[in-house]
């Protein structure tokens, strides 16, 4: 294969993102670090747990920890609707349950439509959740490292809320 063609197919490389809201942006997690995407449901608190930890839930059997993505990242929480979802992903080998505002779609984003996170946002986040940014015809959303979410501390209390 020329050179030429393999510049060709790097450019042309397209990564999948399930896409959701999150106070008013638009957010991307890879897809393949996603279970599984689920309604809300009730939630039973843990005591002493960091603050943007919900609580755990029963899926299929499985005790998840669930985090408000919105408290995690220091936005302000709106009012659930019923296009709230838990986006089960897994965070530095734990299954944890993402809570986020609606999950509208899944996208194709070529890596040549995708940047590096400038070191200074205008958004909210801190830059290290932030892997690049996606851009679109009129859109850009934001692409999230789920390993950063945690810290290894906060990781470690994690796996230890679910045994």
């Amino acid at each position: 294969m020329s050179d030429t063609k393999k510049d060709a197919n790097v450019r042309d490389e397209e990564f999948q993102f399930v896409i959701f809201g999150l106070s008013g942006e638009e957010f991307g997690v890879d897809i393949s670090q996603v279970r599984e995407i689920i309604r809300m449901q009730d939630i039973t608190p843990v005591p002493k747990a960091p603050e943007f930890i919900e609580g755990v839930v029963n899926i299929r059997g499985q005790i998840i920890v669930v985090m408000d993505l919105a408290k995690r990242f220091g936005l302000k929480s709106e009012d659930r609707s019923d296009k709230a979802r838990i986006v089960v992903a897994e965070v530095k080998g734990n299954i944890v349950g993402l809570i986020v505002d609606e999950v509208p779609e899944v996208l194709r984003i070529s890596k040549n439509r995708i940047d590096p996170a400038p070191h200074m946002l205008e958004t909210q986040i801190h830059s290290e959740f932030i892997k690049g940014l996606g851009k679109l015809e009129n859109r850009i959303i934001i692409l999230l490292d789920v390993d950063k979410i945690l810290s290894q501390e906060e990781a470690k209390q994690v796996g230890e809320a679910v045994k």
